[in-house]
This record gives structure tokens, sequence and C-alpha cells, in this order.
């Protein structure tokens, strides 16, 4: 846990706990580390409603974790029926409840149990897809979300050592993990992913992209310009001094908090971007469009957001990366979408001279039927409040 400090003064952390062997020896490692500095724990299971039985395993989780003077919340994915990517759609859902709940919680850290079996299969995987040299670096041990840090204490613990720390408690089995469908399972059943030439090629690719993003987090706070309204300004001078690769990365990285990305754009989509961008011509990628302007690299986003109905006064995120918060009831019942040509034709004469119409379309906006109610950013008194919340901690830091 030391490499994740600094901590709040009263330690207060969460732990995912599915109840299986990992997260429930992660759950009582994490005990008995908070409790050794006074501070509190708070255990999630998310109950995804994909089996029959999901519901009584939540609840056997619910009294494990109670029985250890854990408290307990289960979280329950409501869905349709799923048909297919059933892992990755249970995966997006099982994080944005768990972030939410941290959120509401206000708690700041949330444990994770993937261990060093993971992250090799996630390294064999992303080197059948021929990813990068950053995806080859496998896992993030910390991943920084708008309120929230994702931490993954374990990954230099084996499942086995795992095993050992949990000995004789009660945990569940999940028959997914048994699954020859996945190729997560095919992986574990071969245990290839166990040669120490793997584990040698993991870590000179951690070592190598916390150098690298070290470097670039810096660079871009000094030479890309973010706006609180959702767009970027890159200096392409700065672009043409940096090796190859680090221009790629400065642009991606870029790409990543302008569209709302998980993960950045794959190297193939961001050196096609650059190449056209080398030689001052347009450009889309990572959802964005990059245009030269002025001698700037001016990135906005593409219009892909959908208008979402706001049904109540609960914060929520917008086109993945707008926090919609301090909600007002006449707000209630309204759309909130992009601007838009439409929109921007009938509110221009309301806005600033100075704005530029193809930035402005791009605003979050409230709706009624087919009429603008009001752009957030240029109302005195707005029904809601925009906040603009880039996937980086260093930059989200720059819009609190």
């Amino acid at each position: 846990m030391a490499r994740f400090q600094p901590f709040e003064e009263r330690h207060r952390l969460a732990v995912a706990v599915s109840g299986g062997n990992d997260s429930m020896a992660l759950l009582k490692l994490a005990d008995l580390w908070v409790k050794a500095r006074g501070g509190n724990l708070t255990a999630f299971h998310v109950d995804h409603g994909l089996r029959t039985e999901s519901s009584q395993e939540a609840i056997q989780v619910k009294t494990w974790a109670e029985a250890l003077d854990i408290p307990c919340s289960i979280l329950k994915w409501t869905h349709g029926p799923i048909s297919s990517r059933i892992q990755q759609k249970a995966r997006d859902a099982r994080y944005q409840l768990l972030l939410g709940a941290c959120k509401e919680e206000k708690i700041l850290h949330l444990l994770v149990a993937h261990h060093r079996d993971d992250d090799l299969e996630t390294l064999q995987i992303r080197q059948e897809a021929q990813s990068g040299e950053w995806g080859l670096a496998g896992m993030a041990a910390c991943q920084e979300f708008e309120s929230v840090r994702i931490l993954r204490p374990l990954l230099d613990f084996t499942k086995e050592e795992l095993r050992q720390v949990l000995g004789n408690h009660p945990h569940v089995e999940d028959p997914s993990n048994e699954n020859l469908r996945f190729r997560r399972v095919q992986l574990r059943q071969k245990k290839e992913f166990f040669e120490d030439s793997l584990l040698e090629t993991l870590g000179t690719y951690k070592v190598q992209r916390q150098e690298q993003e070290g470097f670039l987090l810096g660079a871009m706070s000094v030479y890309v310009s973010f706006f609180k309204e959702g767009y970027a300004v890159l200096d392409p001078r700065f672009m043409a001094a940096l090796p190859p690769s680090l221009s790629l990365k400065l642009l991606g990285y870029t790409l990543r908090c302008m569209g709302g990305l998980e993960y950045l754009p794959r190297q193939e989509a961001l050196q096609r971007a650059l190449t056209k961008l080398e030689k001052s011509l347009s450009a889309t990628c990572g959802g964005c469009q990059l245009k030269f302007i002025g001698g700037k690299i001016l990135v906005i986003r593409e219009a892909r957001a959908k208008p979402v109905l706001i049904s109540s006064q609960t914060p929520f995120l917008w086109d993945k990366r707008f926090w919609i918060e301090n909600i007002s009831e006449k707000a209630v019942g309204l759309e909130v979408g992009r601007l838009g040509p439409q929109g921007w034709l009938q509110v221009k004469k309301d806005i600033p001279i100075s704005t530029s119409s193809m930035i402005a379309q791009t605003f979050p906006t409230l709706w009624r039927g087919g009429g603008t109610v009001e752009v957030p950013f240029f109302s005195k008194e707005p029904l809601i409040k925009v906040c603009f919340r880039p996937r980086n901690s260093l930059l989200a830091s720059l819009f609190v």
C-alpha cells in the first residue's frame, strides 16, 4: 500500500468483493491494514443478476463481510436480456456501480483484487492482440477517476499466495471461471502465462511506462491547454520536438481526456492522425476532431453523445466526461445534450461574440422538445452545474 501514498489522515477505503477467493483474501488483508491505522473499511458487492443463485450469493458475501465487522452494501445491476459481450458489459456495469457507490459515500480509494496471475493473463492477451508497448505493461496498479482511485495492491502476489491468506474461510466459486469460451480461462488451463520470460517482459514494460507517463503528464500541463468547456489546444512545435513514440502518446492522452475514453486510442489510429497533422491537415481519432487553427491544433469532441433525460436531481456523468450536478427541480424532465448546429442558431445572439461556433456546438445544453432551454456555461443562474472531468487525475485537478 505504500506505493499509493499519500492517504487522507483518517483512512477510509472500500473493497470490491465478489466473494471469490481473491477478493475475500483482499478483504481480510485490507481490514488488517486499515484497522492498524485507525481507519474504516467498507465492502461493496455487485450482484450482476446473470445467474439464478446470484442474489443468494450476494447475501452470503454480505454476511461474511459483516462477520468481520465490515459493513457491506449490495449493488444490483438492473438489465434486460444480454446476448453478446456478456463479460465486457458486466465489467463496465460493475465499475460504474462501484465508482458511483464510492462517490456517494465520499470514499476516495477502491481496492480490487487483481493479482499477478491476472496481470500475466492480460499481458498474454495483449500480446496476441499486438498491443503497443504501454498495453504490454499489463494492469495499472493505480487508476485515477473523477473522485475515486482504483488501487490494485496485490499485483505482486500469485493466486496461490492469496489462497494461503484466505485459508479455510468459505468463498464463492463462480462457474464462469471454468468456462472455456473465455480466453482467460483457456490461459489458466494451460498455465502458459507463468513463464519467467513473461514476468520479465511485464516488469520491463511497467518501468518504461511509469517513466514515460511521468514525463508526459508534466509536459501536458505545460504544452497542452485544457478548457473547462471540454476542448483542448496543442502546440505542434512541442510535439514535433518529441521522439515519435512520445508524440503519439501525448496525442493519445489528449484524446483520451477530450473523448472521455477509458483507454488510449490504438497506435495505428494515432499514427494516421499524427501523419495528417504533420501535413497541417485535419484528422479524426478517439471520438475527436483535430483541426489546425492559428498555428495550433484544436481538439474538440465529435457529435456522438445522445441526449439524456434528467429524471431526478441525482448527479450523473454525461458524454463520459461532464459531471452534471446541482440539478434544480426545474431541470427534471428536460434533456441534456450537445448544442449542435440547430441549437447554435437559436442561442448565438446570446453568446459572447468571441465564442467559436464549432466549439460551442459541443457544449452541454438543456433541451425541451426541439427548443433549447439554456447553455449552462453562459447562464448566470444555470439549472444544472456542468463540471468537466477528464480521465486523468493531474488534469482533473485543473477543473475542480
